[in-house]
């Protein structure tokens, strides 16, 4: 009897220290498993305005600038004033508006160029262009929102999550597609797009997408790269590196103009003209914004530019422009009793008259 209790207490001394080296060595391994993973960039940062950051899966954050390396698990949020882009190993190219925030959930690359590419966006605005995986592995590329997931086949896209709704625009390829728990819909027009309320709703059928839908998601990609950025087909208010319309040829023209912007960062560098390009950012944001607002009640443009002259965020003759640009068809005295308003706010009538000119032969405002 005492032999074994004594052999019973010897192995159940042997099985303990057995597990606790067996456990030692799990926590070893995945410690390597997750070093491995973060020493492997996934993706690097190209362009990046205002306030941006992503943090790991320890919780640690980092402030994000162009060249700043990202890896798989990274949550990536963006200020209210920031906007960021992206560029994967393969050659995808996101880009985040405003108050976005995109999780990198899972990326692989092989060395055949086939792999997977896992995105979450919780919220915000989002640009995917894609890149090889969309032509090796398209069924393995994945963008999930609240409201359903994403597929691509080597196209490009716009999508905005607000709360539980998630509204997706195609902007040129091959197509994608958008699925849920009701079914899955195919998107293969440019210009067309869907909006899904949450993840329970049935996914309605593509719809072509108005110039004010389409307008809603350009101003938040519209920045000020470079100074040189028009040399290279796109103009200095173009969207953010991408291009208007989307063509075979397009990565290896982004591929270019990715390391010229890159070299021209490194060149000019400086807080100061990154500071200058925001202020035009946010100007620029400002007068679009004004003049959505007299689209809506153009009877009430004289009111909102007094009272966007009351924030003096802009000066009088930008204000006036976005005004005007937003009243199309005014009638005479409309026309005269804002006029009349931004004379009394400080603007001359060389200036009123220099402006309304340049408009009229833009089709800015109607002859």
């Amino acid at each position: 009897m005492l032999n074994s209790c004594r052999i019973q207490s010897v192995n159940s001394r042997t099985v303990g220290k057995l597990l606790f080296f067996f456990l030692f060595a799990s926590v070893l391994l995945i410690q390597d498993i997750g070093h491995a993973t973060q020493s492997t960039p996934a993706a690097i940062v190209i362009a990046v305005r205002g306030g941006a950051q992503a943090t790991d899966l320890q919780g640690l954050s980092r402030k994000l600038k162009v060249k700043s390396e990202l890896f798989q698990n990274d949550q990536l949020t963006t200020a209210k004033n920031g906007r960021i882009q992206i560029m994967f190993t393969d050659n995808t190219i996101v880009s985040l508006g405003r108050k976005t925030s995109l999780l990198i959930s899972e990326y692989i690359l092989n060395k055949d160029q086939s792999g997977k590419l896992d995105t979450k966006v919780t919220e915000g605005v989002f640009r995917v262009m894609g890149g090889i995986l969309t032509k090796t592995s398209p069924e393995n590329f994945n963008t999930q929102t609240p409201s359903g997931n994403i597929g691509i086949r080597g196209s490009m896209y716009t999508g905005k999550v607000t709360g539980d709704q998630t509204s997706l625009l195609f902007e040129g390829g091959k197509g994608i597609t958008f699925r849920n728990s009701t079914g899955l819909v195919e998107i293969s027009k440019p210009g067309h797009g869907t909006n899904v309320n949450n993840i329970n709703s049935m996914i309605p059928q593509p719809r072509k997408f108005s110039s004010n839908d389409l307008k809603s998601f350009q101003k938040e990609f519209t920045l000020r790269v470079t100074k040189d950025a028009g040399k290279s087909g796109h103009t200095g208010g173009s969207s953010f590196l991408l291009p208007a319309k989307f063509s075979p040829n397009d990565a290896q023209k982004l591929k270019a103009e990715v390391k010229d912007t890159l070299a021209d960062n490194d060149e000019a560098g400086g807080e100061e003209k990154q500071q200058e390009e925001q202020s035009a950012e946010e100007q620029t944001q400002e007068m679009a914004e004004l003049t959505a607002q007299v689209q809506d009640n153009p009877k009430e443009a004289a009111r909102i530019l007094q009272k966007a002259m009351a924030n003096k965020n802009l000066k009088v003759e930008k204000a006036m422009e976005a005004v005007l640009r937003g009243m199309q068809n005014p009638t005479k005295d409309d026309f005269n009793q804002l006029i009349n308003q931004a004379l009394d706010m400080g603007i001359t009538l060389e200036s009123a008259k220099e402006l309304v000119k340049t408009l009229k032969e833009s089709g800015g405002i109607c002859k």
